[in-house]
């Protein structure tokens, strides 16, 4: 946990230099422990018996899931949003305020339960939210691309394919009870990482997340700290109409006119066949 709480509410950060004797949890308002030490980065825990799902969530401490949020500022980082009437508390990994935008980094398995109950939970309240998975752990292969294969479609080819990937393996089949993603086009966005040099984000397109295939955005996304959330949002249409999309795609639409046409000019047509009725 990279941040607490005072007995004020004030925010706590566990890099600040400064040891922290009192601080609590910001979900579960529990005492944690301020640990600085020479090997790990500087972190907040919960005493060995806490049952608070936010301070056993292994994934906060994978190196993946820490280096995606290194990318913003401290106060952008692990910040609490309490529904006001349920008393819903969720800890959002980034929050950007200026663009009221959730970012949620995914290294290990979720639960469905839980995909589907932070994503309600942002959209309901208002909040955009995009999903950026570690999809990089499956090996590398020529037909290999994270945890997702090829198939017959060539990797340089986008623009000229459906762009449609198949999981390789542990597939999110619970993306597919999420949101409709069309339907939730400018505020709600699923995307993955795949092992590609750079921290670079496809984002998924489908109308919805099918269990066996995917389709990705020709456009891809690279994190920096001048990530433009917008592109998050932007429907596919918008990137069919840039370069050099727009060029390829028109080219690739007149040579199927161009097949298409030779093909309706040279039809084969066989020879009648005459046929004796059969006797029985």
């Amino acid at each position: 946990m990279f941040v607490a709480l005072d007995h004020n509410g004030n925010r706590l950060y566990a890099n600040s230099g400064e040891r922290y004797k009192e601080c609590y949890c910001p979900e579960c308002d529990e005492p944690v422990q301020h640990k600085i030490g020479k090997i790990r980065r500087p972190y907040f825990a919960h005493r060995v018996n806490s049952e608070c799902s936010f301070g056993n969530d292994k994934d906060y401490k994978s190196e993946w899931h820490i280096r995606m949020q290194e990318y913003f500022p401290d106060e952008n980082r692990e910040v609490r949003f309490c529904d006001e009437v349920t008393g819903e508390i969720h800890i959002a990994d980034v929050y950007l305020e200026g663009s009221n935008t959730v970012l949620e980094f995914q290294h290990s398995p979720i639960k469905e339960e839980e995909f589907i109950s932070r994503t309600a939970f942002h959209l309901k309240n208002g909040r955009r939210i995009v999903w950026l998975f570690d999809e990089s752990s499956a090996g590398e292969g020529k037909k290999k691309y994270g945890r997702f294969s090829e198939d017959d479609c060539q990797w340089e080819q986008w623009p000229y394919t459906d762009r449609s990937f198949k999981w390789l393996r542990n597939p999110r089949r619970f993306l597919g009870n999420g949101p409709d993603i069309e339907r939730f086009w400018n505020n709600y966005s699923v995307c993955v990482f795949t092992g590609t040099e750079g921290d670079i984000f496809h984002r998924i397109v489908n109308e919805h997340c099918y269990f066996d295939y995917v389709t990705f955005s020709l456009h891809n996304i690279e994190m920096s700290n001048h990530l433009d959330v917008e592109e998050f949002f932007l429907p596919e249409t918008f990137w069919q109409n840039q370069e050099p999309w727009k060029n390829e795609i028109q080219q690739r639409k007149e040579f199927l006119k161009k097949i298409n046409s030779m093909q309706t000019t040279n039809v084969f047509i066989p020879r009648a066949i005459s046929h004796r009725r059969r006797r029985f």
